[in-house]
């Protein structure tokens, strides 16, 4: 089983009291070994179109944890409280588009579980277009496609200025069966959604979610893909030694040699912060040390982080 983190995990995880955050950890190393271990009472969330991979694992009488899965990748959302956890699975379907990051999405509007992020104004998503990072929603089909399969001319001029996060800003009142046959659409090319059999390939569709992981997960600050050893190694660790976790794929950025100034770009969760933290440190030791060598900046504009690091 290979492991991914969603961007929320963390924040989820450290948002619980300790005693509790053990609780999840010993859960969900004992998911990674054995994921039908009873006691976990693993469980698939019923519901409507890309909420098909929602699971919750049990950690307590009263903690569940959210995951999305497929085969044998795993990516963990959240943790928390039972009713906090089945109330956020109502709104959120776990989306593996064709084009676009894999991502929770929203399918239902309750600000109270939007992330802390508020409900974007009809003229706010009006002045942020889709742009490479974030494609329009069904930026794959074209616009006699999608009237062939059931969408109005109204509804496309909408999905065209929508992405996964703006979708029930720009179409509130977007029915069940409409966003079910968004979902259904970002999923798929028009020539599998014609030709359902093409969608029940669970081997191809295993691969298309793994892929997905691997090559576009970052965008939506999912972690990248860890094995057995490197999760449980993760897992049993403190927090804070998380948040400064850095992966093998990274250490070629912490050692590497520089002719002038270098800058790491990524998108929000890949590790920026952490490839740099590492880099100060190798840097100090490759200049003489704490003591004898030249001083080495490390700075941040987010004051509760340097007591961490």
């Amino acid at each position: 089983m290979e492991i991914s983190l969603d961007r929320g995990w963390h924040q989820a995880l450290g948002e619980l009291e300790p005693t509790e955050q053990a609780q999840v950890n010993a859960a969900v190393v004992r998911y990674q070994k054995a994921p039908d271990y009873p006691s976990l009472n693993l469980e698939q969330l019923k519901g409507r179109a890309g909420q098909r991979r929602l699971w919750t694992i049990r950690a307590s009488k009263e903690l569940r944890v959210l995951l999305a899965r497929q085969g044998d990748v795993t990516v963990f959302l959240r943790a928390g409280h039972h009713d906090a956890i089945y109330e956020l699975a109502e709104r959120r379907a776990f989306v593996v588009p064709t084009a676009g990051a894999p991502r929770l999405m929203r399918i239902a509007s309750d600000s109270a579980f939007d992330e802390g992020a508020e409900v974007a104004s009809p003229a706010v998503v009006a002045e942020r277009p889709p742009t490479a990072d974030h494609p329009s929603i069904l930026q794959h089909w074209e616009h006699a496609e999608l009237l062939q399969v059931g969408f109005s001319a109204s509804e496309i001029h909408k999905l065209r200025q929508a992405d996964q996060e703006t979708l029930l800003d720009v179409w509130p009142d977007i029915d069940a069966a409409k966003l079910d046959l968004v979902v259904k659409c970002m999923e798929g090319t028009p020539e599998t959604v014609r030709q359902e059999e093409l969608l029940a390939n669970e081997e191809a569709e295993n691969a298309r979610f793994r892929e997905a992981i691997v090559e576009r997960g970052a965008l939506a600050g999912l972690s990248v893909l860890l094995s057995p050893d490197e999760f449980e190694r993760l897992m049993s660790a403190p927090i804070e030694e998380w948040m400064v976790f850095l992966h093998p794929d990274q250490c070629a950025l912490v050692d590497r040699r520089f002719n002038g100034p270098a800058r790491v770009r990524g998108a929000a969760g890949t590790g920026k912060t952490v490839v740099a933290l590492h880099r100060a440190a190798a840097l100090a030791a490759r200049y003489g040390g704490a003591t004898d060598g030249p001083p080495v900046l490390f700075t941040t504009f987010i004051s509760s982080l340097p007591p961490v690091f």
